[in-house]
């Protein structure tokens, strides 16, 4: 008896994974060699026509948001980046040769103009730099999702550095923690319960949820009965920044992360500040 192999079909790279890229944070000193410190994530954004690489602060500055105080016990901060940047190649993905960018401290970052309490820095990228395709305002649907505590997200980027397929992030599973129409401890973000590691720090974050502006007969937004069908297809929204697990001394305690509204990304691109910190 014959019988059919087993196969998986499968999807192209999809878009949203193209446009993140991993960040490994270097110290060089004075004699030109390097110390990695680490890896963080960040993602491509696009703002009035010039296009941006989107991160947290911590992992420009190498500073605790907090005291402005450096995070490694040594006192290292970072001075250099390397960045994978995705190369496309006749309308798909080369994974296993990105391109590494490199920028320096002294690049022109910026960051919220209300400073380092809002965890978050972008870099312009030059214009030159064609092999940049995507970006995730190009890449996502909706603009005006509706989010509700509980719903599942996706925070895409490298935990622990990993990179298993080429330079492509893996996507994380997680739930909105906190109401997110209350601001977490008065700041413009909300909380995600998900078992990040190190390395995900910038990811952004992505939910498969309906737009709020096409469904105005939902529950809260108009009439409903019980002969109301409502029927939709779900479309990928960009959620906001992830920056970090809060309150934690090792991997095993609350895995609760903080998550930086969108908005808080075109407020910094609109209103630039130029990178600095403050220690407290």
């Amino acid at each position: 008896m014959n019988r059919e192999p087993y196969r998986i079909a499968h999807t192209p790279v999809h878009p949203i994974s193209a446009s993140i890229v991993m960040i490994e944070m270097i110290a060089e000193l004075s004699d030109h060699s390097e110390i990695s410190l680490g890896t963080g994530t960040g993602f491509l954004e696009d703002f009035e026509g010039k296009k941006y690489l989107v991160t947290n602060w911590h992992c420009v500055t190498g500073r605790d948001p907090l005291s402005g105080q450096p995070r490694a016990t040594d006192g290292v901060i970072p001075n250099k980046f390397k960045i994978r940047f995705h190369k496309i190649k006749e309308n798909s993905i080369d994974v296993g040769n990105p391109i590494i960018g490199v920028f320096d401290l002294d690049e022109p970052w910026i960051m919220h103009p209300a400073g380092q309490d809002i965890d978050i820095a972008a870099v312009e990228i030059p214009n030159d730099w064609d092999f940049i395709k995507y970006s995730i305002r190009s890449v996502v649907g909706a603009f005006d999702p509706m989010l509700a505590v509980g719903d599942e997200v996706f925070i895409i980027g490298f935990p622990l550095s990993m990179g298993p397929s080429g330079s492509l992030p893996l996507w994380k599973r997680g739930s909105v923690a906190s109401e997110p129409a209350v601001p977490a401890f008065g700041q413009p973000c909300y909380l995600v319960d998900s078992a990040s590691r190190p390395g995900m720090s910038g990811s952004p974050i992505l939910g498969r949820i309906i737009s709020a502006k096409d469904y105005p007969n939902l529950p809260g937004n108009g009439p409903v009965t019980k002969d109301t069908l409502i029927s939709y297809t779900p479309t990928w929204s960009f959620l906001g920044i992830y920056s970090g697990r809060i309150g934690v001394k090792d991997l095993f305690e609350a895995q609760i992360g903080k998550v930086w509204r969108p908005e808080t990304i075109q407020e910094m691109l609109g209103n630039p500040r130029k990178l600095d910190f403050i220690l407290k």
